[in-house]
């Protein structure tokens, strides 16, 4: 008997392939001045010697330095979850490469990918903020985490 439920009618194999922009998030960018900001204020409201509050805002101004110099040369990535083990392919200015699903956890309008390369065994963490992954992107990737959790082989690790 032939369903009017289009869901009734769904297999598995039907699902599209779930393709993820990653690209910085100014929203991070601005998140570590602000906190940077709060930290270097900190030493100052304490009972410190001036010597060591302007000692320990020289080491949080480098460490900021440091944090928006590594995020601002992560280069945007293409994530496309191609459904077989490893799961993920990262496409890139510099070539693809296959990367195994390891968690995808999203929280409010934060969503986090933990992938690692099966070569290397290197695990790389893709964030996305609001303001670079869309509502409709981010069910996409929570479908996909379902997906992978219920797989056998190359499934997410809790």
């Amino acid at each position: 008997m032939h369903s009017s439920n289009a869901s009734a009618n769904f297999r598995p194999s039907d699902m599209p392939a779930c393709r993820l922009a990653w690209r910085r998030s100014r929203w991070l960018l601005a998140a570590l001045v602000a906190l940077a900001m709060t930290a270097a204020c900190a030493p100052w409201l304490s009972s410190l010697p001036n010597a060591a509050c302007a000692a320990l805002d020289a080491a949080v101004l480098a460490y900021l330095g440091w944090l928006l110099w590594r995020e601002g040369r992560r280069a945007a990535v293409e994530l496309a979850w191609v459904g077989t083990a490893p799961g993920w392919e990262a496409i890139g200015a510099d070539g693809s490469r296959r990367l195994r699903h390891v968690a995808a956890r999203i929280r409010g309008g934060l969503a986090l990918l933990t992938v690692e390369d099966p070569v290397s065994g290197r695990r790389q963490r893709y964030l996305w903020w609001p303001d670079t992954l869309s509502a409709h992107d981010r069910r996409a990737l929570r479908l996909v985490a379902a997906s992978a959790r219920k797989e056998p082989t190359g499934g997410a690790r809790a």
